[in-house]
């Protein structure tokens, strides 16, 4: 069986050394004149964003961009500035809130449309019980599959090789969860991502569980 090794970047160079690079480095990678640009690019997503509230009503826009910071030596960063455009809405009546976002990305690696719908409940003074639905859609191959075609040089011989294919890449996930009051400033919360669709790198499904403090209180 032939072998086939994909790599990216400088074409295998090593990453030139950190003493020879004309800027200043934190770290291994951030150099400080692309830790500026970061900063910027995080000031300019808050500078963006847009509400408009009304009771218990709520409408948001936002705007993100994110700068091509990082190091091409050591394969970080997108190489492009990119720039997502995003809705957000949330609504909340009596014990149930309901809340969904929506945004669309240009530049960077890929075009991709994102989308998240949740709903929560208040089933108990103490309990919260939450259901949301996570989606993505991302302009770039969505599955890898096995080709076999004829070895070049050697007669009689099948090769198999990995490659993408032409379709797109689709991820849905299903998050249900809850959340429980245990003091006044401790919250248990718990859920489980379910993956709906077989797009990228999925597990059957990927526990959480985590402690949350209120330091207010």
């Amino acid at each position: 069986m032939d072998q086939q090794a994909f790599a990216s970047g400088t074409g295998g160079d090593p990453p030139e050394d950190a003493g020879q690079s004309p800027h200043r480095t934190i770290g291994n990678s951030l150099t400080i004149p692309n830790l500026l640009l970061l900063l910027f690019a995080v000031g300019a997503a808050a500078a963006g964003q847009l509400l408009l509230k009304h009771g218990m009503t709520g409408v948001a826009a936002a705007v993100d961009v994110r700068l091509p910071t990082g190091r091409e030596q050591d394969l970080l960063g997108m190489g492009s500035t990119s720039l997502k455009l995003s809705g957000i809405a949330s609504i909340e009546r009596g014990r149930l809130s309901t809340h969904g976002n929506a945004g669309i990305t240009v530049g960077g690696l890929a075009r991709e449309v994102s989308y998240d719908g949740a709903v929560a409940m208040a089933a108990t003074p103490r309990v919260t019980v939450i259901g949301e639905l996570l989606g993505r859609w991302i302009d770039s191959p969505g599955h890898i599959v096995a080709l076999s075609a004829p070895h070049p040089s050697l007669a009689g011989v099948e090769t198999l090789r990995l490659t993408p294919d032409a379709s797109t890449l689709n991820m849905i996930t299903c998050v249900p969860g809850f959340k429980l009051n245990l003091s006044t400033t401790w919250v248990l919360a718990a859920n489980i991502s379910i993956p709906l669709t077989t797009g990228g790198l999925t597990a059957p499904f990927t526990p959480f569980i985590g402690l949350d403090y209120s330091v207010g209180k």
